[in-house]
């Protein structure tokens, strides 16, 4: 039996999110409705293909700001793991589909060539931005052709800033082990660091501080869940799974970052 399409839902001041997943496909689309956004992300458990629809936006990463400028028509791939941030443009919209984990496994972003996503291709995406509707068998082709052309696409890696080395170990380990409580000064003695050094130097080389980094994880890992499991998990368990201890707390942040609590995110009928 087919899996049933599932979508979120959400919007604040800054931007809307629209999600959507069937039968292993996943689809995001992010319009952006200030002059401006700076948001940090890190691309998820898969491989991340970002095309932009319409509008710019620019991808900063790591200690040396890497920076790459993306606008209509162009494309980039974000290995698993990549942490980033983004300055958007208001009005632009962004489609993010997940490909395989294969292939690129070293955090960085690779510019795709003009024209990796056919014409074809783009005016798909936008007709998921319009209606809502995509056949899940077409997403798996679109993804597959993508993934076929971004496997071998070159990744520039996060640059070797001072401690970064030591920085990506311990990203490495809040990777793995996120659902569990963040303790700074076990994580900086088993990387060899002042604690206070330690938060200062995972700043400096991801933009945020360890505890915000595992926080958009726990995120992330709720709303995936949450997609795929649909009913058949309550939201409490699937929060408790994320590693969100206090339910209340986790609804008063959803509700932040989300723009509506957990009840409203997830449906299961067409956008």
């Amino acid at each position: 039996m087919n899996d049933p399409s599932r979508h979120l839902l959400a919007q604040t001041h800054r931007l809307r999110l629209r999600w959507w997943w069937q039968e292993g496909v996943s689809v995001r689309l992010y319009e952006t409705l200030q002059p401006c956004v700076d948001w940090f992300c890190v691309s998820g458990q898969a491989n991340e293909l970002a095309v932009v629809l319409d509008g710019e936006q620019s991808i900063e990463m790591g200690p040396e700001r890497q920076e790459w400028l993306l606008r209509a028509g162009d494309a980039c791939l974000l290995p698993a793991g990549t942490p980033h941030r983004l300055q958007v443009a208001a009005g632009t919209k962004i489609a993010v589909i997940d490909l395989s984990a294969a292939g690129p496994q070293t955090p960085g972003v690779a510019a795709l060539p003009r024209g990796v996503v056919s014409l074809k291709e783009e005016r798909m995406l936008a007709r998921l931005f319009a209606t809502g509707e995509l056949s899940a068998g077409g997403v798996r082709e679109v993804a597959a052709r993508l993934f076929d052309k971004t496997a071998t696409a070159g990744v520039t890696p996060l640059a070797l800033g001072h401690g970064t080395l030591r920085m990506l170990s311990a990203k490495a380990e809040l990777d793995r082990g996120y659902t569990a409580p963040v303790r700074i000064a076990e994580l900086a003695a088993r990387h060899k660091v002042d604690p206070h050094y330690f938060l200062r130097a995972f700043r400096r080389a991801f933009g945020v501080t360890p505890l915000a980094y595992v926080q958009h994880l726990r995120l992330d890992h709720f709303v995936r869940t949450a997609l795929v499991s649909g009913a058949e998990q309550s939201l409490i368990e699937s929060a408790s799974q994320a590693g969100f201890g206090d339910y209340a707390t986790f609804c008063r942040r959803m509700s932040k970052v989300f723009g509506r609590p957990p009840s409203r995110l997830v449906q299961a009928s067409p956008f």
